[in-house]
């Protein structure tokens, strides 16, 4: 049995990861803030990682402290918005800014899952308006197209990552597809079955379209992903 420590894993990608760790085997510790874990506390993380194998950091903290903790594989959960304002097809060698030494970095495009309560994401925002039969308010006019990812496909990804991965080197991981916010909610609706009157910023025009170009973590890992956006959204 493998053991690994998941820091962050309160989080919807840190909550499929675990799961998917433990269903292949992992015996799985967890450092998170509300059970009192600090993960920019060396001593903290040097307890928990003790004996781990790999290290996954999702926690939105320093990642330091588990860079020095001593595990032969760690991966560092960043985003990509380190590309900024670029459009199209996102290539990792558009940017080293959040490159580590020894680290695998991985750069999630907007993941969505179970569990996920944070107000600023769309699917979310589209959940609790079908839960509490109000019409969502969006901060486009529906425009902008990204590149939506199932939290169990970002789990899939970063461990495969963790076991075919080059340390140093930074990932995409998404779906490679970029779709407009008005599409998802349109996805979103079919799945509830009911429309939802979304009402759309329209003085915020954003024409931007970005994905995440695929082509790195399938040469190095083989993966790819699995979950369609139709299918995601009628999961959760």
């Amino acid at each position: 049995m493998t053991a690994t420590l998941v820091t962050g894993a309160g989080g919807v990608i840190g909550g499929a990861l675990v799961r998917a760790l433990r269903e292949r085997g992992h015996h799985v510790t967890t450092l998170t803030r509300t059970e009192g874990g600090d993960a920019t506390d060396p001593d903290a993380v040097a307890r928990a990682a003790a004996g781990a194998r790999t290290i996954f950091h999702l926690a939105p903290a320093d990642p330091s402290a588990v860079l020095t903790a001593g595990a032969p594989r760690v991966v560092l959960a960043s985003s990509v918005l380190v590309y900024g304002d670029a459009e199209g097809a996102l290539r990792e060698d558009h940017t080293r800014a959040d490159a580590r030494d020894g680290a695998i970095v991985a750069r999630l495009t907007n993941t969505y899952g179970p569990g996920d309560l944070r107000p600023d994401r769309l699917v979310p925002t589209l959940q609790r308006a079908a839960r509490d039969g109000t019409s969502p308010r969006l901060r486009s006019d529906g425009s902008p197209a990204r590149d939506f990812l199932h939290a169990d496909d970002a789990a899939s990804a970063l461990i495969a990552l963790a076991e075919r991965g080059t340390p140093g080197e930074a990932y995409n991981i998404g779906t490679g597809v970029a779709t407009p916010v008005r599409q998802v909610v349109a996805l979103f609706e079919r799945a509830v079955g009911r429309p939802l009157h979304p009402v759309y910023d329209e003085d915020d025009v954003d024409r931007s379209s970005r994905w995440a170009d695929l082509t790195k973590i399938t040469a190095t890992t083989g993966w790819r992903p699995a979950i369609a956006l139709a299918d995601g959204l009628r999961r959760i």
